[in-house]
Formats: C-alpha cells, structure tokens, sequence
C-alpha cells in the first residue's frame, strides 16, 4: 500500500486538542496542554485513561522521546508499558482496515464500541487524514523505547546522568547495594560516642532496668524518617532525669512512719462502700509491706526485681492522692473525713515526693529515647552522604533530594540557575505523566512542581498557560499507603491547590465491580465521608457492563 503522507495536514482539532465536541470521558476531553489533576477511585480506569492519553499525545504531534511516564513501582511501570504499547497496536489496527477497505469507514464509525477508536474516526474524517494518524502512530510505536516509563526515582537517575552538570551532580554515583550496613556503621559510630557523654548513674539505671535500645532498633525507628531526607525535624523536649531530686528523698525513706492499723481501718471503711477508687483499692493491702520496704532499702527498692509487678501502680495513686477517693455527690459527706485522715498520715507526703520523682524519670526514659533517634537522624543525614559519597555511590532518596535542591530557586532571578535547569528539562521533556501520585514524596513532587506544574499552570487570570507542555497527576489520596516509604497524602493536598478547579477531573465509574457492591461501599462510607488528613470519599457509580 502506498500513501501520500507528508502532504496531508492533520485535522487542526486534533493537534491543538480542541475541546469544542466533549464526549463525557476525561481521557478524551483532557486538553493536551497545561496541567491536570485526575482524581480516581479503584477500578475506574487510570490505566485505560493513561493508555488513551498516550495515544492522543502521540497523535498530537508530541515525539515517544519526549513523553515521560511514571508510576510508583517497578511492576507498575511495566503494566503500563505493556497497556500503552497494545493500545496504539490496536489503534494502528482499526486504521490498517480503513485505509484497506475505505468502504467500511462509516460503518465502523457507527458501530464500533471502542471510545477511541469512535474519537480518532470522528478526527480524522477523511481517508488522507486517517493515513496521516496512521503514519504518525506507526512511527511512534517504532520509537516507542525512547518513551520512559518507570518510576520517579529512575527518572531521576535518568535526569541527573542527562543533566548532571547543571544539577551539580559532577561525579556519576552508583546506587549502593549497601546501605542497611552504611546506616548500621553510622549508627554504631554515633551510639558509642553518645553513651560517653551520659551521666554513669543514668546509664546504671537505663542499664539495670533493660532500657538500653538496641542499635537495630533505633535504625527500625527512624527508617520513615530516612524516607524525607528533606523534612524538617523538630527538637523532642526532652528533660533529664533529676537525680538530685531522688537523692533528697532517700533520707526521708529511712524515716518513713506509719500506723498499720490506722491504714486497715481507712481501708475497711471505704472498700465495702466504693469510697476508694481505682489502684489504691486494687493494691491498698499491700501499702504496709511496700513501705516496710522503702524504709529498708530506700529508692534501691525500686530496682528490686518485684517492684514492678507488686507496687509500681501503688506508688503512683500518690501523684495525686486525693483522686483515689469518690467524687460522688452522694458520698461527700463520707468521703470528706476519710479523705483527710488519709492525707494526714505522716508517710503520704513522702511517697508523694517519691512518686513524682519516679513519673519524671520514666518521663526522661521516654524523652532521652527520642532525644537519641532524633540525634540519630541528624547525624545520618550528615554522614551518610559524605561516606557513600567517598564510594562513589548514594541512594535513591538522596539522589531525589539533590535534584530537587538544585530546582529550588535561591533568588527571584529569572536566570537563576534552578530556574534554567528546569527549563532545560521541561524543554526536553514537555509532557509528564504521573500514576499514584497520592504516594509521591516531597522531594519527588519539588521535580514535578519546579519543572512543570508551576511553569504550565494557568495565568493569573485564568488563561492556559502560554508554554508548550502538558502535566498529568492521576492519584487517589484514599490510597496513600506508602507514608512508610517516603509518600505523604500532605504532599498531594498541598499540589492540589495549585489546580485550577476546571483543571481538576474525576473518574467515578467503577469499572471492575458489580453494581450492588459498588452500591453497598458508597453506603458505608457516606455515613462518615471525610477519611481524616482532609481526604474525602467520594461517591462512585457502577459501569453498565456485563460481569461474570
């Protein structure tokens, strides 16, 4: 079959992609320029909508190599790589036999139930033009290899080998196949060095009671925060153990005096009527032997191995002895005497003084804990990249924070350095297509916005933007589950704004389910339709086709 090609123009409604016939579906009506926001429930058709878009791209006139694709995983990708190849496949298809059988273009015009195959027949009317659709996606599938399609953190090793340069990324580094070990290292380094600054008597009590963290353990802790090499982290207040304060009470434990039968009494009186609450009626009879105790041993009885199990909670109820009794109205005029009998006995205010002294050390556990991981955290984004570094290697989260750093203007300057780059790459690379994007972190979403959703969004008053390019985001922040791997739903509510609303569609026509279920779910959550994080449910429709 021969054609004459080259001479024929393309229908303009297709290459400036006119919106003046919608049909209702988003991938066919999305503009081709500008940016876009699909939000899209499960089963509603991303990938179908991705494939199609693809197709309209590349019909377009945009070249394979300057159209980016991107999902979240390495699996995803290649779906999508698959889908894409196949949908231009069976597009090239349709447009073999009507330029084969020119007879049959209006009868599949009004049957066929394909939505794209019906667009590019109602876009290419005539005979020349479907042969220039067809040269124009057969090229195309030829070069389809040239398209990337992976995830974010490949595309930014694709970036930085391309750009690196620009991007300060002078010498080429190597993913490492080290890491774990590289923060392993660093925290053993940083862990040894911390417990020499300590006070001896509060590694003896850390020490004494197990409290001392395993190193694996504070690495498994601060593995989400190794994920946002970019966030701020902010100082836990953290307040040492008063060792003075545990010191002045010891002489007061030797001390210590009470009535063993002006204790039963109280607790007799009060237990059959509930006027006592809570640990103390739980424990109360064992309060003479916990004092026999402390008298003994003074505060080395807390690290008595039984302590814990046997008067831990005893101890407590004298932060604030007066909640112990009953607050009913009914029972004041019971309570009252009791109350102050029981303030009365010489040891309360002692064991008072010692209990607030022990809350505040197990308030230091916790703090010095978190005081630890945070210094931890500081200490590997320091490191860490100056030692993998030395190697020749990095990861891929640094990687992606470089590059964002490098698009992160530092000036108004029209020319500043960041700003050039992200013109170079948007120049390189006009259209961006982003899968999952609910799970992009911060620094993959500074490349995005740096690079084409600031650049491509709509004027100040409201018109499209004068640029050449196109962004898509497709996500569902209903699915943000990766929060452990780096992705914040925040992210993608803080991009959102930066949407015009008429730049914001929805898919909510659930493709994979059957009516009753799809029915059964928007019930469900319509009783409580915000899902927290400002992430809403929003009501999705059953297709009408057929299901086994």
């Amino acid at each position: 079959m021969t054609l004459s090609l080259l001479s024929v123009a393309p229908p303009a409604s297709v290459d400036s992609a006119s919106q003046a016939d919608s049909t209702g579906i988003v991938a066919l009506d999305l503009p081709l320029q500008g940016i876009h926001l699909i939000e899209a429930s499960a089963g509603t058709g991303k990938t179908w909508t991705l494939a199609v878009l693809v197709v309209r791209l590349l019909l377009a006139g945009f070249q394979p190599a300057q159209i980016i694709a991107t999902t979240f995983t390495r699996a995803a990708a290649a779906e999508l790589r698959s889908r894409f190849r196949l949908r231009i496949q069976g597009i090239l298809g349709m447009l073999d036999t009507c330029l084969s059988h020119p007879e049959s273009v209006d009868a599949l015009r009004q049957k066929t139930s394909d939505p794209l195959e019906q667009y590019v027949l109602d876009h290419y009317p005539t005979i020349d033009h479907l042969a220039h659709a067809y040269h124009r996606l057969s090229l195309a599938l030829q070069s389809l290899d040239e398209c990337f399609i992976g995830t974010l953190d490949s595309l930014c090793q694709k970036l930085l080998r391309e750009f690196g340069a620009e991007a300060g990324h002078i010498q080429p580094l190597q993913i490492s196949g080290d890491e774990a070990q590289w923060h392993l290292q660093v925290a053993r380094d940083f862990v040894r060095h911390a417990y020499t600054q300590e006070d001896p008597r509060w590694l003896g009590y850390l020490l004494a009671n197990n409290q001392l963290p395993k190193v694996e353990t504070l690495l498994s802790d601060i593995a989400t925060v190794s994920n946002f090499p970019s966030a701020p982290l902010a100082p836990p207040a953290y307040v040492p153990c008063d060792f003075d304060a545990l010191d002045a009470v010891a002489p007061l434990l030797a001390e210590l005096e009470w009535d063993k039968a002006a204790i039963q009494s109280l607790l007799d009186t009060a237990a059959p009527k509930k006027l006592i609450l809570g640990d103390l009626a739980k424990y109360g009879e064992q309060l003479p032997d916990m004092l026999a105790l402390l008298q003994h041993y003074g505060c080395a009885a807390l690290a008595q191995e039984n302590w814990q199990n046997t008067y831990s909670n005893l101890l407590k109820t004298f932060v604030s002895p007066e909640e112990n009794f009953s607050t009913a109205q009914s029972k004041i005029n019971q309570v009252t005497p009791l109350l102050n009998q029981w303030l009365a006995m010489p040891f309360v205010p002692v064991l008072r003084q010692l209990s607030a002294c022990v809350q505040q050390r197990e308030r230091a556990v916790t703090g010095w804990r978190e005081n630890l991981r945070y210094q931890l955290a500081l200490q590997l984004r320091k490191t860490l990249p100056q030692q993998l570094a030395s190697r020749g290697e990095t990861t891929f989260s640094l990687q992606m924070q470089q590059l964002a750093s490098a698009l992160t203007p530092q000036t108004s300057d029209p020319d500043d350095p960041a700003r050039q780059l992200a013109k170079q790459l948007r120049h390189q690379y006009p259209v961006l297509l982003v899968d999952e994007f609910q799970d992009t972190s911060p620094d993959q979403d500074t490349l995005i916005a740096q690079v084409w959703r600031h650049p491509l969004r709509r004027t100040a008053n409201g018109q499209p933007s004068p640029l050449k390019g196109c962004l898509i985001l497709v996500g569902d922040p209903k699915q943000a589950i990766y929060g452990f791997r780096g992705g914040d739903v925040r992210t993608y509510l803080r991009a959102k704004r930066d949407f015009d609303p008429q730049d914001i569609h929805s898919l909510n026509q659930n493709q994979r389910s059957i009516a009753p279920l799809v029915e059964a779910v928007d019930q469900l959550f319509s009783q409580r339709s915000e899902l927290g994080e400002q992430v809403e449910y929003p009501t999705v429709t059953a297709a009408n086709r057929p299901h086994r």
